[in-house]
């Protein structure tokens, strides 16, 4: 069966809560729900990780390798603002790690 990590960026634990006239009403909880009902029923493992922290998601991608995790979805949400600094250094930073991580599984 394969293992599938979803990592969700910034504010996505606030679904619901957050600015629902903007973002739904639907909670962080009640999809977590309706994706792994849809993970057991299409038959594969989903490990669905929320972080605030681009240092968390860079820790948890670093993991993911030794635990031979089959596949990866990223919801980056607010790593990809834009705001003071630049706007694509987090979202940079995560993808250089995720092509480490790719490369590192290619390796014998």
């Amino acid at each position: 069966m394969p293992n599938i990590l979803l990592i969700q960026g910034p504010n996505l634990s606030y679904l619901g809560r957050r600015q629902p006239e903007i973002y739904g009403r639907t909670s962080a909880a009640e999809l977590d729900a309706m994706l792994l009902e849809h993970a057991r029923a299409n038959k594969y493992r989903l490990e669905i990780f929320y972080t605030h922290s681009e240092a968390a998601a860079i820790e948890r991608l670093y993991r993911a390798v030794d635990e031979k995790i089959d596949g990866l979805v990223m919801n980056p949400a607010a790593f990809t603002l834009n705001g003071e600094s630049s706007s694509l250094l987090p979202i940079w930073s995560i993808l250089t790690r995720l092509e480490a991580v790719i490369s590192s599984k290619k390796s014998p």
